[in-house]
């Protein structure tokens, strides 16, 4: 049993870092997509704007750990003992998915599609917000609601999917779809599932990605500025 069980252990990291190699292959768009994504970021930092993030199920997680990096570790030195200076304004992120009174009360008083779509309008989104929206399928009808009401108010879309087919990567102004072969042996990553367990472990690392790139863009704008 222990043999067995070490055998899915490695063969769960052999899978993911396949799937690593294809996104760094030459004819993947990957990294120029988190690359404009991380420029979005920085655009709506500059502007006064918030981030926002909508998931469902697993994708929550990333949604919350994305939220809370960008929120916090952008502004904190690297020793982690205080913040940068005062004088340094902070990023406005809000997780959409993190209130249940807020989900709740939309999905008994306007329907499940407008769990976040509601939050958006109750928040005034508007041109200088983005959203990013998390969904393995790439169609899930509340993140399809959601980037129609901040696309409504000017504002920008970031898809994370594992599907190039699905309908927010269609309506994404940045889309980043982490495609995977469709031959994982893991189990729970087969038939409608496929790969979903790299893809939302990608999910945590582009969160990881962009946070890093604008702490030190932060860093250099008011080490520069002083």
């Amino acid at each position: 049993m222990v043999d067995k069980t070490k055998e899915l252990v490695k063969l769960y990291f052999k899978e993911e870092k396949a799937a690593i190699k294809k996104i760094l292959s030459p004819d993947s768009d990957v990294a120029n997509y988190i690359a404009r994504a991380a420029d979005l970021v920085w655009d709506t930092y500059c502007n006064g704007g918030t981030v926002y993030a909508c998931g469902n199920g697993g994708n929550t997680g990333s949604v919350s750990n994305l939220i809370a990096d960008l929120s916090n570790h952008t502004f904190v030195t690297d020793d982690k003992t205080k913040p940068l200076s005062e004088d340094v304004p902070r990023l406005r992120c809000i997780d959409l998915c993190s209130s249940s009174s807020s989900i709740t009360a939309a999905l008994n008083d306007f329907g499940p599609e407008t769990i976040f779509s509601q939050q958006l309008i109750t928040n005034c989104v508007g041109k200088h917000d983005v959203i990013f929206g998390y969904s393995g399928s790439g169609s899930s009808a509340n993140i399809v609601g959601a980037f129609e009401t901040i696309k409504e108010k000017g504002g920008k879309t970031i898809a994370v999917s594992r599907n190039l087919d699905g309908k927010i990567v269609e309506m994404a102004d940045v889309p980043i779809v982490f495609g995977f072969d469709k031959s994982s042996k893991f189990p729970g990553q087969q038939g409608s599932n496929d790969n979903n367990f790299y893809y939302e472990d990608f999910g945590f690392g582009l969160g990881h990605i962009i946070t890093g790139i604008m702490r030190q863009r932060v860093t250099d704008k008011y080490n520069n500025d002083d």
